[in-house]
C-alpha cells in the first residue's frame, strides 16, 4: 500500500489542509480497514474498484453510490 500526503498551493492553504493519495494493489483476500473520523471534510476520487463501507459485521454499502 502506498499512502502519500501533499501540501496545497499557498493560495488554497487557508481552505485545504492537504491532499492525499492511496494506492493499493489488487488482492484476492480483502482486508477491512477502520477509518477514524478526524473532523475534516474529505472529497474522494475513486479511480479503481468501488468501496464497500460496512454498516455492521456483515452488511455493507457500495460506494460510490451510482
Amino acid at each position: 500500500m502506498n499512502y502519500q500526503t501533499f501540501k496545497p498551493h499557498p493560495d488554497l492553504a487557508a481552505l485545504v489542509k492537504c491532499y492525499w493519495t492511496l494506492e493499493a494493489p489488487a488482492q484476492k483476500e480483502v482486508q477491512r480497514q477502520i477509518i477514524l473520523p478526524d473532523g475534516c471534510m474529505e472529497m474522494a476520487f475513486i479511480l479503481g474498484d468501488d468501496i464497500k463501507r460496512y454498516t455492521s459485521e456483515d452488511e455493507f454499502i457500495i460506494q460510490p453510490v451510482k
